[in-house]
């Protein structure tokens, strides 16, 4: 277990139940599509769906304390369905998320090309964006020092730019401890922990992370800090 909030029965119930989500709506898509087309309203219902639950699933994974590489296999999965529903109004944290999920997971950039391309297109010239994605893929050439989404992740701005690395990890300490739950606050997520219909599936600062893994800070007073993904961090296959 790397969850620290709920208990295992309480995780395994929810895994089973969103496997299943995932198995029905897995079935029915290609129908969807060869009867409504690819391009249907029922097909990009179905997509969206299955990003919702493989989300979770993912999620739930991890915080049952499954095995990375099981959760890779998931991931790439997910991202697939992901790129094909991405659109700008999908939502700026979910994809820092999958971004820096993907820098934890070490995804080849070419099975991000789909998604990057859709970035490109949007001209979604963020700061925070930009730094994972070059790390992604090293040709990426959108630069901006400015976030197009205000008032979320501007703290990790100063974390990147320290020079001092010891002083880096104090700060994503302070980040993590201090901010990163307060920041999500407008997130469909946010207090599931206290939700009387089981929506809870693991909280887990993957930016954290992926900022951690970029810099390579020390991070072992981390390692038992409640939202900070450590076993992702350190992961290498």
């Amino acid at each position: 277990m790397r969850d620290q909030i709920k208990n295992e029965d309480y995780l395994k119930k929810s895994l089973l139940f969103t496997i299943e989500s995932i198995q029905d709506f897995e079935k029915i898509l290609p129908q969807v599509i060869e009867k409504q087309g690819i391009d249907s309203q029922g097909t990009r219902n179905g997509y969206n769906a299955l990003v919702m639950y493989y989300t979770k699933k993912i999620n739930l994974l991890y915080s049952l304390g499954m095995p990375i590489l099981d959760i890779k296999k998931d991931f790439k999965k997910f991202l697939e369905y992901y790129s094909f529903a991405w659109e700008i109004k999908y939502g700026y944290i979910e994809l820092v998320r999958v971004l820096s999920l993907g820098i934890l997971l070490n995804i080849n950039k070419n099975e991000f090309k789909d998604l990057q391309e859709k970035i490109s297109n949007e001209q979604l010239n963020d700061y925070l964006l930009n730094y994972l994605m070059k790390f992604i893929d090293s040709t990426w050439e959108m630069k901006s020092n400015e976030f197009q989404f205000k008032g979320i992740y501007e703290p990790v701005r100063e974390i990147i730019k320290e020079k001092d690395k010891l002083i880096s990890s104090k700060m994503l300490k302070n980040y993590l401890e201090k901010q990163w739950y307060e920041i999500h606050n407008e997130c469909a997520w946010y207090d599931s922990h206290k939700s009387k219909q089981d929506t809870y599936y693991g909280y887990w600062a993957y930016e954290a992370g992926a900022i951690a893994k970029i810099l390579q800070l020390d991070d072992k007073e981390l390692k038992e800090q409640q939202y900070y993904p450590y076993d992702l961090v350190h992961f290498n296959d």
